[in-house]
């Protein structure tokens, strides 16, 4: 008998019914409190299914934080930005993170301590994607540090100032970039 894929339509299915019944049960109650048997009930698999796809919920939590980080990652088309005019690109990040689909990913991320593994992914891809791009003036520690900074620095004001909108930050951007040229 075939084993199934990643590939696979139906495995496939199942992973979203999977996540999207996670999402539900995470805008209910923290990540300890979910259980495997009430993620298989909302999922409408058996308990067995859900662990073909995943260890535990923990293991869920994980893979549902990297997976935002992959989205957003689908969004930002400005990676040589990064190398050239970090400003511009955080910018450009910001607007990407403001999407409003994505308004109760950062609260779900932070209430269930799962932001320093979005972030880790997050920081992974958009140093792979730029990796390439490097000008000959910037190092790879140099780029690494940027990517760090400048991800990071974004999403703890994303995080901890929800009240302010990518207008809001980028301001702040602009009157940093000045501070420093200054």
């Amino acid at each position: 008998m075939k084993r199934r894929t990643q590939d696979d339509l139906r495995w496939q299915k199942t992973e979203e019914s999977i996540m999207h019944a996670f999402v539900e049960e995470l805008q209910e109650k923290p990540l300890r409190k979910v259980s495997v048997s009430g993620l298989a009930q909302r999922a409408r698999i058996n308990k067995s299914t859900f662990y073909l796809h995943y260890e535990d919920v923990f293991d869920l939590g994980r893979s549902y934080a990297r997976s935002l980080a992959d989205n957003l990652m689908e969004e930002i088309d400005c990676y040589d930005l990064l190398a050239d005019n970090p400003l511009e690109f955080a910018k450009h990040f910001v607007q990407a993170a403001e999407n409003p689909a994505r308004q109760e990913h950062p609260k779900l991320l932070n209430e269930n301590a799962l932001v320093s593994v979005f972030l880790e992914q997050l920081v992974k891809n958009l140093y792979g994607a730029i990796e390439g791009l490097l000008p000959q003036n910037v190092t790879d520690e140099e780029l690494k540090v940027r990517v760090t900074f400048i991800i990071t620095g974004i999403m703890g004001v994303i995080q901890f100032r929800p009240e302010m909108n990518a207008q809001d930050i980028a301001n702040v951007l602009d009157s940093m970039r000045i501070s420093f040229e200054g």
